[in-house]
């Protein structure tokens, strides 16, 4: 089995900054309108999936030529909205808290990222989100030996009230199995958060464990694995939220399940932990100095997720209005008819 040291998500699929994530969407946004403004009346031809994110450390993208934010096409902003908004219905549609399909959560994750990986190559001008996003749900399920039955998920879509056939699932997995560029495995911050808690458990019953560790409420009796329950629940629920977004694209799995015991740690109020002096002692090759910056960020990221608003319904029905113009996917009859509003608009 692949470990994470040698897998594509650390070599392929692994991002330095927010601003590398935004150039690979701007770059697929811009392929996308030329592609569209391409296209004549009489063309049916179908779009090929791009993977160009995938092998972004080989590509050279190009920031000149900029397309204007004033055309009729969505900006890359309006697309991630767009992603963010699909990625955050996937625990309604598979996870341990679906409306019908009940799943572990590492098949939530699996599904988000696969979404996310998708749409850093290729746009929502030429994909279907909601369909890709169900797609990414019975792909991650076959990857994950959890195997959902294809017809739950269009029972599923119709219980969130957005009916997906059968039929567009199977033909946007083989497309989405290209944009992914067949990389399929993926690590998720679920294991760390499980084996830093049972190697903390562990650490407790030393002397040096137990001067890591203390009460708030002046209570003396001795520290025990627990004590932990609470930090480790409040961690796995950090998690949830984290790997809905960029995160996981932007950091490793460990550093994200350390940075979620960290701030589970501070959101509490019974025990204190000192994770550095544990990293410290437990890992003394390791040069914790670096990491703690990077842990503080991450706590930060963290802790804005759980901040964020609410999805502005007024903005995404406008997002949604603006894209119905200018896809590509849907009615025929449809396109044809924004094709001619658009030239009696100019």
């Amino acid at each position: 089995m692949v470990d994470y040291e040698n897998s594509s998500q650390l070599h392929k699929w692994m991002f330095s900054s927010p601003h590398e994530l935004q150039r690979c969407r701007t770059h697929a946004n811009r392929q996308a309108r030329e592609y569209i403004t391409a296209q004549t009346e009489t063309s049916n031809n179908t779009p090929t999936p791009s993977y160009f994110a995938a092998e972004w450390k080989n590509h050279s993208l190009d920031d000149n030529n900029l397309p204007n934010e004033h055309e009729h096409f969505l900006t890359a902003d309006e697309e991630t909205t767009l992603v963010h908004f699909y990625a955050h219905k996937l625990p309604n549609l598979i996870g341990p808290h679906a409306l019908r399909i009940r799943r572990e959560s590492k098949i939530t994750a699996t599904a988000a990222l696969f979404l996310r990986r998708f749409f850093l190559s290729n746009s929502v001008l030429l994909y279907d989100p909601k369909v890709v996003m169900v797609a990414a749900a019975f792909l991650a399920s076959k990857v994950e030996d959890a195997t959902v039955d294809i017809r739950q998920l269009e029972e599923g879509t119709e219980a969130m009230n957005a009916p997906v056939p059968t039929s567009d699932i199977i033909t946007t997995e083989v497309a989405l199995l290209e944009g992914l560029h067949f990389d399929l495995r993926c690590f998720h911050p679920y294991k760390a958060v499980v084996a830093l808690t049972e190697d903390l458990r562990t650490f407790l019953k030393t002397k040096v464990g137990q001067a890591l560790f203390v009460r708030n409420n002046n209570n003396n009796s001795m520290i025990s694995g627990q004590d932990l329950i609470p930090i480790y629940e409040r961690a796995r629920t950090l998690v949830d939220h984290a790997v809905l977004s960029d995160i996981p694209l932007l950091y490793a799995p460990g550093q994200v399940g350390l940075a979620a015991l960290m701030l589970a740690q501070q959101q509490q109020t019974e025990l204190q932990m000192d994770l550095l002096g544990y990293l410290k002692v437990r890992f003394p090759e390791q040069n914790v100095a670096v990491l703690e910056p990077i842990l503080q960020h991450l706590c930060d990221m963290l802790s804005q997720l759980e901040q964020q608003p609410e999805d502005d319904l007024s903005t995404l029905k406008a997002i949604h209005k603006k894209l119905k113009k200018v896809r590509v996917w849907g009615s025929k009859n449809n396109k044809g008819e924004s094709k001619k509003k658009r030239k009696r608009d100019e």
